[in-house]
């Protein structure tokens, strides 16, 4: 099996989430020449920012059962457009993704693209789990791959410089969480549970035993972090 880095690229990092279908062209390039940069063996793993979750949110998608198909074909042909993006971002930086959408993943396929070279990309997409859709986060297939596959550490890349204590004051980075933090500020429109299910996410992973930082994706910081070298951001130490 092969050791993977998972990278998490935050909707509020690749898109501007105040605008609906609106790519952060630098800000998303930034964080992509990074990671080529790094060269670090990754499973990449982005968001749905103001793609996914502006349908999602305006059709009242969740991660619970979906009654029926209203909203589902909107908000997968959104996430498939800004996949598309990602992946062309990628390609010019001169990196090789494999899309996988998360109705296909499959945790050895995963190893085996990773293994040839290539780097596999999922995304937050709606599905189907048996007879009904339902919503799926990217954070969820973070914490699902870190149970499946050989993971070294996780990178949050995120459009502000980690955990904050004062969510409007980017100097306020915690630089490690040791205990859950009880409370969090607003993040917008994010149907999937924003910076608060992150850090739970983060906690279980701990458990396993793996490192996650949360880092400033279009900074070199982003860099420190998936090296596993000191960086400027927020770390959940793996136990």
């Amino acid at each position: 099996m092969v050791k993977l880095v998972v990278v998490k690229l935050g909707g509020s990092l690749i898109t501007k989430k105040d605008r609906p279908y609106s790519l952060n062209l630098s800000s998303a390039l930034g964080a992509i020449e990074r990671l080529k940069r790094s060269r670090v063996t990754a499973f990449l793993v982005h968001g749905g920012g103001s793609f996914g979750h502006h349908q999602a949110y305006r059709h009242g998608l969740s991660s619970r059962p979906i009654k029926g198909s209203k909203g589902v074909p909107e908000t997968k042909v959104a996430m498939l457009e800004l996949n598309l993006w990602i992946l062309y971002l990628m390609i010019s930086s001169g990196l090789r993704p494999f899309p996988i959408p998360p109705q296909f993943l499959n945790w050895e396929l995963v190893d085996r693209i990773a293994a040839s070279g290539l780097i596999p990309v999922s995304y937050g997409d709606v599905y189907f789990d048996g007879q009904v859709a339902k919503v799926i986060s990217g954070d969820a297939i973070v914490e699902d791959a870190v149970r499946h596959l050989d993971v070294e550490r996780v990178v949050f890349a995120l459009s502000v410089p980690g955990v904050l204590r004062d969510p409007n004051d980017p100097d306020t980075v915690i630089p490690e969480l040791r205990s859950r933090p009880e409370a969090f500020g607003p993040s917008g429109i994010d149907v999937t549970g924003g910076m608060k299910e992150k850090v739970e996410a983060a906690f279980r992973m701990a458990e396993m035993g793996v490192d996650v930082a949360f880092v400033k994706g279009d900074t070199d910081e982003f860099i420190k972090a998936l090296l596993g070298l000191p960086f400027r951001g927020t770390i959940v130490r793996g136990l």
